[in-house]
């Protein structure tokens, strides 16, 4: 999996203008048909309450991928959260959302997550994950994990490589992107899916 997330931050923020993009928005029936994007990347709603701009009025986090930097078939990949940052222990994303959620304060309603090639105007694959239901799987996913294990609670494992969770480390800025390969997506889309993109 691609560990270049701190060049594609920036690019996030600039693909919600990609027709292709927004043809699937519209096709997932979660924003209406005319989509209007509220950009907040760079203010405090993006960095206290990873709300990158509003959809409709729908508050989103966008995460997109550009197709140079994927490696193999991208049936390996799927929508993710940023768990860690081990260079700096700052808070990250998950955290936040989880402590917004806690304290009433806000947060994004879902992850728009997409390989997306926006120079050419092409899709090859999108997931939008619902947050609230992303928590309450993770909630869920925690209980088996400590009864199947015998444990009092969750370890390491858990996130980094478990059948509910996996982690990249992103050795650039030192962040781990937690992959949700259980979580099942509102919307999924793949409109385009060459056989493959690098070996």
């Amino acid at each position: 999996m691609s560990g270049n997330f701190h060049n594609d931050n920036k690019f996030s923020d600039d693909c919600i203008a990609s027709d292709c993009l927004k043809k699937s928005l519209i096709k997932s029936g979660l924003f209406g048909k005319n989509i209007k994007y509220d950009d907040k990347s760079g203010t405090k709603l993006d960095t206290d309450n990873n709300i990158d701009g509003y959809l409709n009025g729908v508050p989103v986090q966008m995460h997109m991928q550009r197709p140079e930097n994927i490696k193999g078939s991208i049936d390996y990949y799927c929508a993710f959260i940023k768990y860690k940052r081990n260079k700096t222990g700052a808070e990250t994303e998950l955290t936040k959302i989880i402590n917004n959620k806690r304290n009433k304060k806000p947060y994004p309603k879902y992850i728009i997550w997409a390989i997306i090639d926006s120079d050419n105007f092409i899709l090859h694959k999108i997931q939008i994950i619902d947050v609230k239901k992303m928590l309450r799987n993770l909630k869920n996913n925690k209980k088996e994990y400590i009864k199947e294990n015998d444990l009092d609670e969750v370890d390491g494992k858990f996130y980094k490589n478990s059948k509910y969770y996996k982690t990249f480390y992103n050795p650039e800025d030192g962040t781990e992107p937690l992959f949700l390969k259980t979580d099942e997506p509102v919307h999924e889309d793949t409109p385009f899916i060459p056989f493959e993109f690098d070996d």
